[in-house]
């Protein structure tokens, strides 16, 4: 591109933010519940526009194309959250496996124990 023609991409990209950052606030806000979150997911979702702009397909309206790209962008925050957050739940036992696996491990073998006492009659 010439200088030009990438000064006026950058001034219509900058229009384009200008119209769209309050409204996509506004509905990452309400997805996520969350300020700092939100303003992540619609910085990121404007990386994405910009990036994927060639993909835009002119006869759809903008609108609906971004508002899809970051409705999407907030839930893949909501489940890398839930993903943290779990793992911030789980400890670690002294040989490296999660807690939440040794404590499975532990109800499969309890439950296996159980079947096989109720199929003997409950005898021992």
């Amino acid at each position: 591109m010439l200088a030009g023609q990438t000064e006026l991409a950058r001034e219509a990209f900058a229009a384009l933010v200008g119209l769209h950052q309050r409204p996509a606030m506004r509905l990452a806000l309400y997805l996520l519940r969350d300020a700092a979150e939100a303003d992540e997911a619609v910085q990121d979702a404007f990386v994405k526009v910009f990036t994927h702009i060639l993909s835009y397909r002119e006869d759809l309206p903008f609108e609906a194309w971004f508002t899809r790209i970051l409705a999407n962008t907030c839930r893949d925050r909501q489940k890398a959250r839930r993903r943290r957050e779990r793992w911030e739940t789980i400890g670690f036992d002294r040989d490296g496996q999660s807690r939440s696996a040794v404590e499975m491990a532990q109800a499969r073998g309890t439950a296996r124990k159980t079947r096989c006492w109720a199929a003997s009659g409950g005898a021992n």
